[in-house]
Formats: structure tokens, C-alpha cells, sequence
């Protein structure tokens, strides 16, 4: 073997390595984010499924009361129904996407002449990445949803007892198509990581450019600093709430319109199609109807999204080192 293949061999080990750990990081995220922020994710579902008439007994009940309502009614238990579901989900998501992202980013770069931190590039590896981490994760999405909400179905004795139970369930009676329930939904919600993503990296790089800035005025070289500076904690943290603000408040009708796809209420009124729901929303709610759930939405992701970047971020680093 040629010191050159050598040396080849060697890069592609460290690619490989770097894609793993960005995958393991990923998963450690989305175990953490699921076990913290279930209970919100519960609150969120009911609010999400309600119909016109049960928002409108209901209308005052803010998130915490609906949290309250839901111990008081079901039992501590109930406020982390489906959280073996959500963790499947959220690692499996986070684990492909964080594992697919810089390959495809640096890929589309070198195709597109070298601009890897070019909007277009980070706005199109986010949808890409998305929409593998989709692929394998909505199953575990639909069996989330249909796990929170089915004690809402008030004449049926809940049927679903855990994921594993609830994915074959599903399967049996609805085929593989019922375990893609609310996909188009949630392929129109790319649009959220496209626009979040991009926006973090861009936060990324201004907060670089700004203590970059700082040190210079203080007497330091830049081609001292070049690929030297290391953000804080707390700007990882900050770039990412930003960006997952402005991304959730643009993005979130897509959230409503997935949920109510994938419930089940096996009822005349069932919702079946991403049009024919969107229009359903519309007539019974108007446009407020496509933000049902957005306060406890936000009050869950902003925090979580903010440390789960943070972890990220600091677990990434340790492991490729």
C-alpha cells in the first residue's frame, strides 16, 4: 500500500468516524429532548386533535391548566403517554439527520463550486436530511399521536398499549399506509428545518464574526484566529433558540395539520387528506386554527432545542475528537 492510499484510507476512516459521531450525538439528543418535554408533547397532541366544539368549552384553558386536567382526570402516567414512541421518534430523527447533513451539505457544495456555507446549500441539506430522517421516523410519530390521544376516543376502551403493540396494530389494520399517516403533512413542514438550520448557521457565523471582531480590535492577528474560534455554551444555545423561534412561528400549521392525520377517531368525520384537512381547519376555526397548541409548542421546543444544540454541539466535538 502507497503512502498516498494510505493517507486516503485514513481520511475516509475519519469521515466515517466524524458521520458516527454526529449520528451518536444526535441520538443521546433526541433520548434526552423526549424524556424532558413529553408532558408538553401530550398537552400539545390533545390541543392539537381537539374539534371546533371542544376548543370552544375550552377556550381559556391554557397549558398548564390542560396539564393539570390531565394528571387530575388520568394520573401522572398519562402526562408521558407515548414516551418510548417519542424517543424512537426524536432519536431516530435526530440520529439520521445530524448523520446525513454535513455529508450532503459538503456534497452539494463541491457541486455547486465550493460554497459551503451558502444559504441555498444549507437551505437544501436541511430539506434532504429532513426528508431522510422522515422516512424513518414517521412511523414512530403515528404511534406518538395515536398513544396521547386515545383517551379522547370517550366510547372505545383504548386499544394501543405501547409502541411496539401499536406499530403492528397499525400495520394490520391499516397496512403500511397507516404507519405514513400525516407524511405529506410533515414533508410540507420541511419547510421548518429549511428555514431553521440555515438561520443557525448564519447566527453561528455572525456570533464567530463578532468575537472575531473583538479580539482583532484587542491586538490579535486574524490569520491567527481563522477556524480558531470556538462559540460558548451560551451562544450555541442562543443561535439555536433564535432560530427555532422564528422557524416554529413560520412553520407550526404544518404540526396541526399532521396530527390531525394521524389520530385515530375512526369516526365520519375522520380527516383524511392534507387539502381537504386544511380547509376543514379553516371552516370550523379560521386561521387561528392552524396555531391550536403553538403557546405550549414554543414553551416546549425553546427551551429543549436550545440545550439540545448545546449538547450536540459539545458531544460532537468530544467524540470526533
Amino acid at each position: 500500500m502507497s503512502i498516498k492510499e494510505a493517507k486516503i484510507i485514513k481520511v475516509e476512516v475519519q469521515q466515517i468516524k466524524k458521520h458516527i459521531s454526529k449520528g451518536v450525538a444526535g441520538s443521546v439528543v433526541g433520548i434526552i429532548t423526549s424524556i424532558c418535554t413529553t408532558p408538553f408533547d401530550v398537552v400539545k397532541t390533545r390541543m392539537q386533535a381537539e374539534k371546533s366544539e371542544e376548543v370552544k368549552l375550552k377556550k381559556k384553558m391554557g397549558t398548564f391548566e390542560k396539564m393539570k386536567e390531565i394528571y387530575k382526570e388520568e394520573g401522572l402516567g398519562a402526562l408521558w403517554k407515548g414516551t418510548t414512541s417519542t424517543i424512537l421518534g426524536m432519536s431516530t430523527n435526530w440520529a439520521f439527520y445530524f448523520a446525513f447533513y454535513d455529508r450532503i451539505k459538503f456534497s452539494l457544495s463541491n457541486f455547486l463550486g465550493g460554497y459551503l456555507n451558502n444559504t441555498t446549500v444549507n437551505f437544501l441539506a436541511s430539506m434532504a436530511s429532513g426528508t431522510i430522517s422522515l422516512l424513518a421516523g414517521n412511523p414512530f410519530w403515528v404511534a406518538k399521536n395515536r398513544i396521547q390521544y386515545q383517551s379522547k376516543l370517550i366510547e372505545e376502551t383504548p386499544k394501543y398499549t405501547n409502541t411496539i403493540q401499536t406499530l403492528c396494530k397499525i400495520y394490520q389494520e391499516e397496512g403500511p399506509h397507516g404507519l405514513y399517516k400525516g407524511f405529506s403533512a410533515s414533508i410540507f413542514g420541511l419547510i421548518h428545518i429549511g428555514i431553521q438550520f440555515p438561520l443557525y448557521e448564519k447566527f453561528k457565523q455572525e456570533l464567530i464574526k463578532l468575537k472575531t471582531r473583538k479580539l482583532i480590535s484587542k491586538g490579535e492577528k486574524f490569520a491567527n484566529l481563522k477556524n480558531k474560534i470556538v462559540l460558548s455554551s451560551f451562544e450555541i444555545f442562543l443561535a439555536s433558540v433564535a432560530s427555532k423561534i422564528i422557524a416554529s412561528t413560520i412553520a407550526y400549521p404544518h404540526e396541526v395539520l399532521r396530527t390531525k392525520l394521524q389520530i385515530d377517531r375512526r369516526r365520519k368525520e375522520s380527516y383524511e387528506g392534507i387539502w381537504p384537512t386544511m380547509k376543514r381547519i379553516y371552516n370550523e376555526n379560521g386561521f387561528k386554527g392552524f396555531y391550536y397548541g403553538l403557546g405550549v409548542n414554543l414553551l416546549k421546543n425553546i427551551p429543549s432545542n436550545g440545550i439540545s444544540f448545546t449538547v450536540y454541539e459539545l458531544l460532537n466535538r468530544y467524540l470526533i475528537k
